[in-house]
């Protein structure tokens, strides 16, 4: 089933949100909800379809004339911040983690003073974003994160649910954008 913005449920297990050529995967398990990659407007999207991710996985950075799958973060851990709410967990090889990491503190660390008269540098990354390296594997419970060269794929206790390299589709986000 397909809505008029682009979220697909795919089955019971997992769903896809598309917008301009880039996608994000939610994967129902056991340890709660998965979601794989970022989008420019994740925040809006997901609080538009109530959806609350527990996890963030963060596979290779892969851009696009649309953007690219790192942005949005930085709107997601603002919101927890000026709600308040639990940071968020994102997990990733050390080196999309360290991409990441980088790209959120060029962006989200900075914020006005208390009189709004000059930008100051916050310690917010730490505060918001817990960062979880992954050599190859990574455990919540009893769910499994493999990295990769077959891709991102996840396992509920034995059973594989996700499979990364079989969910990508044929089309790269610059033919899909194109062909937009």
């Amino acid at each position: 089933m397909v809505s008029e913005n682009g979220y697909t449920q795919l089955d019971a297990v997992w769903s896809r949100m598309n917008w301009n050529g880039l996608g994000v995967d939610f994967v129902r398990t056991s340890a709660g909800l998965i979601r794989i990659g970022s989008m420019p407007d994740i925040s809006k999207f997901c609080r538009r379809h109530a959806i609350e991710d527990e996890w963030v996985v963060v596979p290779p950075w892969q851009g696009s004339m649309a953007g690219d799958n790192y942005t949005g973060e930085e709107f997601v851990l603002w919101e927890a911040q000026v709600n308040r709410g639990p940071g968020k967990n994102y997990v990733g090889a050390p080196a999309d983690m360290a991409v990441l990491h980088d790209n959120l503190d060029h962006t989200f660390s900075y914020f006005f003073d208390e009189d709004c008269l000059k930008i100051r540098k916050k310690d917010w990354i730490g505060r918001w974003l817990r960062r979880h390296d992954a050599d190859g594997a990574f455990r919540i419970r009893d769910v499994r994160l493999v990295f990769g060269g077959q891709g991102i794929q996840v396992f509920d206790g034995s059973s594989l649910v996700y499979d990364g390299l079989c969910s990508s589709g044929n089309a790269s986000p610059e033919d899909a954008v194109e062909a937009a």
